[in-house]
């Protein structure tokens, strides 16, 4: 059972800049159109958080697989942002054809308010 209270110290201790990212990547997916782009981005933001926060690994993982799915070459897996969830998954995964055609890019937009 996941202790709620640790949780939520870890992700408090967390780099500010790092839940900023990971907050406005999550809301960007929500938004849409989701592509291979925005999931691997997310899995990188997971990722790095999950050095300092081990419970992020699984959110990294599920990100890369629908990246995965949705078409980013499986070469971009060796990424240095994804070291910390080396492992059995992240191999197999690493082992899937590239895909026959490039993927949709991502839709990036930038708040000129901010």
């Amino acid at each position: 059972m996941v202790d709620k209270e640790a949780t939520n110290k870890r992700r408090q201790d967390l780099p500010k800049t790092l839940q900023a990212g990971m907050k406005d990547i999550a809301r960007a997916i929500e938004l849409g159109p989701p592509s291979a782009e925005l999931y691997f981005d997310a899995a990188c933001l997971h990722g790095l958080a999950a050095n300092g926060d081990p419970t992020q690994k699984a959110a990294a993982l599920k990100h890369v697989r629908e990246a995965v799915r949705r078409g980013i070459d499986p070469a971009r897996l060796a990424d240095a942002c994804l070291d910390s969830v080396k492992g059995a998954e992240l191999q197999q995964l690493a082992q899937t054809p590239p895909p026959a055609e490039a993927p949709v890019p991502a839709t990036r937009i930038v708040n000129p308010t901010k």
